[in-house]
């Protein structure tokens, strides 16, 4: 990408490879295309808890296979550039997303975290919360949100929310392998909507030790858990192939 205006494939393939992050479980705090002054070429930052945790290398990983698994897409890996939050970047546009100011939205500026800088766009994130996960991942701190987009049903999504597939599945955990996540590891909490998005989510929260186990310090293992008498397990398994049904089918166009 080396003329100075941000094309618009840019743009919108940022918006996909966002979504996939969030899908793929991958934490972003921010993420703006930036043009520094004396370079030609725009670069696309995404500031990631990843980089702080994990390290670059791994951070880069998981994005990497994020932009892999998109069709059609102009972005490149040389195009992305991974920064944790304590960045001085990454305090800016903090600072940027928390103005009083409609997202996305184009920054003019001279500097950006001390960088000069010709122009910033910032994007505005998909909107995947859960309340009480902070809460939840105290107590099981390998716990991570995991989400699928579904398919637009217009304002409201009314059409997946009272969906009768949805309800029934809600505080069960995957009796097969579902998106790829092994049985019992997925723990489905129902479906959300973001108020400026045309698609929905549904939510689950991924525990690779899987939801009927505990972990046990005399043996250092986790071992299923049963309630006496009843033989039930903490979490009921159900059959979540009818959630696949309602995933977006990502649009691929050829410009």
């Amino acid at each position: 990408m080396d003329t100075v205006t941000l094309v618009e494939n840019h743009v919108k393939d940022g918006e996909r490879l966002l979504d996939r992050l969030a899908e793929n479980g991958i934490e972003v705090a921010s993420a703006a295309w930036l043009k520094p002054s004396e370079d030609e070429r725009w670069g696309l930052i995404i500031v990631t808890p990843l980089v702080d945790r994990h390290g670059v290398r791994e951070a880069y990983g998981e994005v990497y296979s994020a932009l892999r698994s998109l069709e059609n897409i102009w972005i490149t890996d040389s195009d992305i550039k991974l920064i944790g939050e304590q960045s001085p970047i990454a305090k800016d546009l903090a600072k940027a997303m928390a103005g009083p100011y409609r997202l996305p939205m184009i920054l003019r500026r001279h500097l950006l975290g001390g960088l000069p800088v010709h122009e910033v766009y910032l994007y505005a994130l998909p909107g995947i919360t859960l309340k009480g996960f902070d809460k939840l991942k105290s107590q099981f701190p390998s716990a991570e949100l995991f989400a699928v987009k579904t398919k637009g049903c217009g304002p409201g999504m009314d059409a997946i929310k009272n969906n009768p597939i949805v309800l029934p599945l809600i505080g069960k955990v995957n009796d097969a392998e579902f998106e790829g996540r092994e049985p019992t590891t997925l723990l489905f909490f129902g479906e959300r909507m973001g108020s400026a998005s045309p698609h929905g989510w549904l939510i689950f929260v991924y525990r690779p030790e899987g939801w009927n186990k505990l972990f046990r310090p005399d043996t250092k293992t986790w071992e299923e858990v049963r309630f006496i008498g009843s033989e039930r397990p903490i979490y009921e398994s159900a059959d979540f192939s009818p959630l696949a049904g309602l995933k977006a089918i990502e649009q691929i166009t050829n410009k």
